[in-house]
This record gives C-alpha cells, structure tokens and sequence, in this order.
C-alpha cells in the first residue's frame, strides 16, 4: 500500500463520499485511489467522470464550470452540453451516426463552416458500464451520434452527405494487446518518451494491465508473471519484426520530436517498405511499432 492509499484508507466514510463528490479536484492517481476505496467498502461509487480535458486529461466532472480547473482549458461544446451550462428543452435531432473516429473532426468542421451548432453525444465519453468491468472504469467509447436543432437538420444532413455514416458498421476499433515484462515501466515509456496517455490501469489492488493511448489509436499492456516474458515478432523472425502498424499523418513530424525523447529507432525516417515512409521503434519491452504514410518512391 502506498503512502496516498494509507491516506485515504484512514478516512471516515463521510470524508469519502465528500471527496467522491468532488474528484476533480484532484489528480489522476488520486481519483483513482479514491473510487478504488470507496469500492473496498462497498460504499456508493460517484458519478462518471463526463471525459478527459484535452490538453491535461484531467477528469471532468459535473463541478466543473466552462473550463479545466487544472489547466484552464475551455471545455467543448458537447461537454458544456452535459455540464447544463448550454441545455435547451428543444429536442435535438440526429444527423449522423459514426464509429469511425476520423471521420468525427471531418464532420465538426463542415457543420461549423456552415455555422451549425452540434451536439457529439458518446464522443470522449465514460464507457457506461465501465464501474461495473475488473478493476473500475474506463474510456473506451463507442459509436458517435452528432445531433443538431430540428430548424437546421435538412442542412446539416446536406452538409455532411458524402460522410461514409457507420449506421452499418458494428466493428469499431482494433487494440494490440501486449505482454510486458514491468507494467509500470511499460506505462513510463509510452507516456514519457511516446506522449501517449494513461486510460486506465486494474484491478485493484494488483494492478497487471493497462491501456494507453493517443490521438485515437491505443495499445493494452499486460504483465503475466516472472515466467512469462514479451515476445516480440523480431524474436521468432527477423524481417517479419513489426507488432503494431500505425498508418501516421506526417511521420517526419512525429520522427523529430521522438528524436528528442531518446527514443529506440530500429529503422530511422525513410520508405521502410515499397511506399511506406516513414520510421520503427521499439518500446521498453522490444516490440517493434511502425509509423508510416503512403508516398510515392
């Protein structure tokens, strides 16, 4: 047990749900400590966090006013929708439905070129059933839904007609699932030298797998025992090495600020395969991930 855990194990079960209805107020580790807690006792869990701050990715909670309290971020306008401080009686209607992730900035865009005031509900959003999975919640999401004022749904439907809509889509997202030899080593590295953020790490109390991620695109990690160790794909062949392929908006971007982290490069920026350019690196446990783009040689 930690010294913070020790803290709060002490207290009262009034100072508890005091500090359960008010968690963010407080730091990532923190939040977590609490809930973790207030499970243990098998008192009432406090409300899902609404999402992440974008810029600190600190929990947002229904406390919270226009803006992050840590970083001072003014929060989106969905997440002002949820907070009360945009709520209108007037029914919204559904425009588009999509579980693709990059088609939701493409679809923000157009609608606000066109001055269309939007809702994304399920967008960065608490995973509903997430108190109830091992080892707490997290953030993994789902399907988004944009909605709009009936007065300007024709126009938003004509403004994003084009957009492939997921209504038909059931598969969402894809998550490598890697074994590591040290989780919290594994976490360091992602989140220090990679800039990926922690999503979630379980259960309490023997923590032995996590997920992070960034700009959409996640990794689970997963420590086993002393006796199972990572077996990266290089191990077993040596030119069929990558575990984790990631299609990159602009590699040569994300090449020098990895430069900068003292990051492993086993391939440095070039066509790392007829048409690819791009780079590989490996993480703290040898898995080889490939960042590319297509391009013409």
């Amino acid at each position: 047990m930690t010294d913070a855990e020790g803290i709060w194990a002490d207290k009262t079960d009034d100072e508890l749900l005091e500090a359960g209805a008010e968690l963010s107020e407080y730091t990532e580790d923190g939040e977590r400590i609490i809930r973790a807690e207030l499970q243990r006792r098998g008192l009432p869990a406090p409300d899902p966090p609404l999402g992440k701050c974008s810029r600190c990715g600190k929990s947002i909670g229904r406390s919270h006013s226009r803006e992050c309290s840590q970083c001072g971020e003014p929060f989106p306008q969905e997440i002002l929708q949820l907070l009360g401080g945009e709520r209108s009686d007037i029914a919204l209607e559904l425009v588009l439905r999509t579980g693709d992730a990059a088609l939701i900035p493409l679809a923000k865009s157009l609608l606000e070129a066109e001055g269309i005031e939007y809702l994304v509900r399920g967008e960065n959003l608490q995973d509903p059933f997430g108190a109830r999975r091992v080892g707490g919640y997290n953030y993994i999401t789902g399907v988004a839904e944009f909605l709009v004022h009936p007065d300007d749904a024709e126009r938003a439907r004509t403004v994003l007609e084009g957009l492939p809509v997921a209504s038909t889509k059931n598969l969402v997202s894809i998550t490598p699932f890697f074994i590591v030899k040290d989780l919290q080593a594994s976490i360091k590295f992602y989140r220090e030298r990679l800039g990926f953020q922690l999503d979630f790490q379980g259960p309490e109390p023997d923590v032995y797998y996590a997920r992070v991620s960034r700009d959409g695109i996640g990794i689970m990690l997963k420590t086993i025992s002393a006796e199972v160790l990572p077996c990266p794909n290089h191990t077993r062949h040596a030119w069929a090495r990558w575990d984790a392929y990631i299609h990159t908006l602009d590699p040569d971007v994300l090449f020098d600020e990895f430069r900068q982290h003292d990051v492993r490069f086993v391939k440095d920026l070039s066509f790392i395969d007829a048409g690819l350019w791009g780079f590989e690196i490996a993480d703290a446990d040898g898995y080889v991930l490939a960042f590319f783009n297509l391009r013409d040689q």
